[in-house]
């Protein structure tokens, strides 16, 4: 057993901004649920993105063609 909220999720999200940093390249989350992917897409990574200019001008801009297929 371990304790809720003790920092795994913030971890793997530094982990995943480290990853797109220095060895960019096509990377895979997996949640158990499409709720639970979205929502970290919506308040974790998308943040980090968009807070950090190295990370940024690695990630592709949205467009409109993307819809929903962004988030996942």
């Amino acid at each position: 057993m371990k304790g809720s909220q003790i920092g795994a999720t913030q971890a793997a999200v530094n982990w995943i901004g480290y990853t797109m940093h220095l060895d960019p390249g096509p990377f895979l989350s997996v949640h158990p649920d499409q709720e639970l992917a979205s929502r970290t897409s919506r308040t974790r990574i998308d943040p980090m993105i968009d807070d950090c200019p190295e990370l940024a001008n690695r990630v592709a801009a949205k467009t409109s063609r993307d819809g929903g297929n962004a988030i996942f």
